[in-house]
């Protein structure tokens, strides 16, 4: 009886560990594809404005950047402050 038991508790340990290995494998692969198609995204608004100086087509990609970029992160917001700037000449 003690060996069913042992092997039972394996069985589910082994199961808890392959579906917490599946789940965190399909979300890196999320995470990765989700990444892929931001950063074409941003390649893409850039390319339409990279030759610009139209302030309402600039005010367009600032708000496009807005909510897309990390208001926290020290890069993005020197990303926000050079395309103000570029507004704002």
């Amino acid at each position: 009886m003690e060996h069913i038991l042992v092997g039972v508790i394996s069985a589910v340990i082994t199961a808890f560990v392959t579906i917490h290995q599946f789940g965190e494998k399909h979300k890196a692969k999320y995470i990765t594809k989700e990444r892929k198609q931001w950063r074409a995204d941003i390649r893409e608004k850039l390319e339409e404005v990279s030759y610009t100086k139209d302030a309402k087509i600039l005010q367009k990609f600032l708000a496009f950047l807005y909510v897309r970029l990390n208001p926290n992160d020290p890069e993005d917001k020197e990303i926000v402050k050079l395309v103000e700037t570029m507004i704002g000449d």
